[in-house]
């Protein structure tokens, strides 16, 4: 005992408080340098991925060589010793910095890593000036440049905003300066995803003083990986450099551009297609310029292609769906939406590459796709779908009747419906008889035509080819897919949900490399609180039942106020008591009437009310629980040392 308190005294005295805090400190020193790290975070954001590691250890491959030959160089600037830093971004930097001697340890010999430090008027910070590195806010530089042979990729400043993309940002360059030769990717739209005025509506050319619209942030994001091409949809020949072509809501093609499209899958060409029953960029249908309705426009669909592959897609019907509805709290009008769709990993295949990673999707008012008689000869791939509780309803009535939609819904019947998916196989032509000509034409040009166009007619495809459909174009809208955040960094996009890495992740498989998509999934991504769906879940469910009975209440109350009026409206002299009855009947019932909808809009508000409170709770929770626990940690310890003090 008298040893024990010697103990404590002597770890509440100068001397023994010194002792605590330098093991403390020498514990940090010694675990700084240790290269060894466990990584607890969901998804180890913080190892290397199996993406990277593939890249790095195949290095003398894609080089060419062997490790004697040219290596791959990083560059690494940081500036240390710098008291005008902040702490958060002197934090980051070393994250950064223990990232590349990760990367150099799995590299090797294959990888030179050089770290500088440019402190102010020396060579090393004229180093960085040549190679691009952008001084941050006047003090400090973090950045790296990434060469091969004289292939270059510069990352002037290293945002730390992009912490969790940090592993890609660095993998996609190291790829870029070994593979310097760009994949052509090719898109033909007819929405206007390439910015500038909208030439769809007639108000475009009065607003030329107006800031330009810049390009959907897919295309520029398409843009630092390969080389962009604009296809017009009107096209009756796909250049053959194009090794993947995005066909965006197709309408109106005249055969000559399907027959294109067609062509392009035969002869190797790798094929995206989103088609849409409800665009909400396309507005092309509204009468009034300045009140311009999402949809209108109508649906797009490629009906002979889909024929030729077994496919059928109802470009008149959007996918409703109970589970994956955008609830009415996060909606301006605070009512629910059920067909735009907010998708978990329980929604995307997990065998697939392109959607084994993807946490979350935001899908507006998709369609959806059947195959019919499929063959051995196309295998199909599912890869988004719908849950069971989904039901088809028209677009606009789902777009502006959420509720009704809701209150309508009935019992589902326990299909789920595909919103994407990949065909992979031999595939044949939908135009067995050759190449359409032009009705234009007299008939000895369209003999002449024809025989010219028909010597080059592919009727199959020599090798197994893969096209990839999507039922839906609204995931490529900037406001469904990502923040645009102003830093000093420049314009920064924060993913908020998977919608871009699924679009990159199926435009990298088609165009034959696969390495980067494990990488990509560690963007910022919603994660969606599965105890919150599952409580509203339930209270939808509770909420359903109640307004079923309330509803089926107020039909009975309907039809029997639909006698009254009809015997009221009967004039027969002889009926004058019974129109006496009926009148004061008819007052009842209309009371009732009133009531019982007066009790539906209430069952609406609890739930409304329930799910914000709910939220509340949690989010108090989330605030409140951990310096909850400290603090009560700290009393009780407070008491059992006061107790033990006492005792001795």
């Amino acid at each position: 005992m008298k040893k024990e308190r010697k103990i404590d005294v002597f770890l509440h005295s100068v001397g023994g408080v010194a002792i605590v805090l330098t093991c403390i400190v020498l514990f940090n020193i010694v675990s700084s340098n240790f290269k060894q790290r466990l990584d607890l975070t969901e998804g180890n954001v913080f190892t290397l991925s199996e993406g990277t590691r593939s890249i790095l250890q195949n290095l003398a491959d894609d080089r060419g060589g062997d490790s004697d030959s040219a290596k791959l160089k990083i560059r690494f600037y940081r500036t240390k010793g710098n008291n005008d830093v902040p702490v958060t971004l002197s934090s980051f930097a070393q994250r950064v910095e223990d990232l590349l001697d990760q990367y150099k340890e799995i590299a090797g010999n294959n990888l030179d890593l050089e770290k500088i430090n440019p402190s102010p008027d020396t060579d090393e910070e004229d180093l960085a000036v040549k190679d691009g590195i952008s001084q941050i806010n006047g003090v400090f530089y973090l950045g790296m440049s990434i060469s091969y042979l004289d292939s270059v990729e510069t990352v002037a400043a290293i945002d730390p905003r992009r912490e969790r993309s940090l592993e890609y940002d660095i993998s996609r360059r190291i790829t870029k300066v070994l593979n310097p030769k760009k994949t052509v990717v090719g898109v033909m739209s007819s929405l206007n995803v390439w910015g500038g005025p909208d030439m769809n509506n007639p108000m475009a050319m009065m607003n030329r003083g107006q800031q330009q619209q810049q390009a959907w942030f897919f295309i520029q994001q398409l843009r630092q990986d390969y080389d962009v091409e604009r296809v017009e949809p009107t096209t009756t020949d796909i250049g053959k450099n194009i090794d993947v072509l995005m066909v965006i809501h197709p309408k109106n093609l005249t055969e000559q551009s399907e027959y294109a499209l067609d062509q392009f899958v035969l002869r190797g060409g790798r094929l995206l297609v989103f088609v849409d029953p409800l665009a909400t960029r396309d507005d092309t249908g509204s009468q009034n310029p300045q009140m311009r309705i999402p949809g209108l426009g109508g649906g797009s669909n490629l009906e002979k292609l889909f024929k030729a592959w077994n496919v059928t897609f109802d470009s008149t019907q959007v996918v409703a769906d109970l589970k994956y509805l955008l609830p009415a709290n996060m909606t301006p009008s605070r009512k629910p939406v059920p067909s735009f769709l907010l998708l978990d990993k329980n929604a995307v295949s997990g065998e697939s590459v392109i959607t084994s990673e993807i946490k979350s999707l935001h899908l507006p008012f998709v369609g959806h796709f059947k195959r019919d008689n499929a063959s051995d000869e196309i295998k199909e791939e599912k890869l988004i779908w719908s849950s069971n509780k989904s039901k088809l309803v028209d677009g606009m009535s789902s777009q502006f009747n959420g509720q009704e939609v809701i209150d309508k819904f009935g019992s589902t019947t326990g299909t789920e419906h595909i919103i994407a998916m990949r065909l992979e196989g031999k595939f044949k032509t939908a135009f067995p008889d050759g190449k359409p000509v032009s009705t234009d034409s007299d008939e000895k040009e369209k003999d002449d035509e024809k025989e010219k166009d028909d010597s080059d007619h592919l009727s199959e495809s020599e090798q197994e080819n893969a096209v990839l459909l999507i039922g839906d174009t609204d995931l490529l809208v900037n406001d469904y897919s990502v923040r645009v955040q102003r830093t000093i960094f420049g314009n920064t996009a924060q993913m908020i949900n998977g919608n871009l890495a699924f679009i990159q992740n199926a435009v990298e498989k088609m165009g034959g490399n696969s390495n980067l998509i494990t990488i990509r999934s560690r963007e910022d991504q919603n994660r969606p609180f599965e105890k919150i769906d599952e409580m509203q879940e339930e209270a939808q469910k509770n909420f359903q039942t109640q307004l079923k009975v309330a509803q089926e209440t107020l039909q009975n109350i309907v039809a029997e106020k639909s006698k009254l009026e009809g015997n009221d409206n009967n004039n027969d002299g002889d009926q004058v008591l019974t129109i006496k009855i009926n009148q004061d009947d008819l007052i009842e019932i209309r009371k009732k009437e009133a009531d019982a909808q007066r009790k539906i809009r209430q069952i609406r508000k609890d739930l409304r009310k329930d799910i914000d409170q709910l939220e509340f709770r949690l989010q108090l929770a989330n605030i409140g629980v951990i310096p909850f626990l400290t603090i009560l940690t700290g009393i009780l310890f407070f008491v059992f040392k006061k107790r033990k003090t006492a005792a001795v």
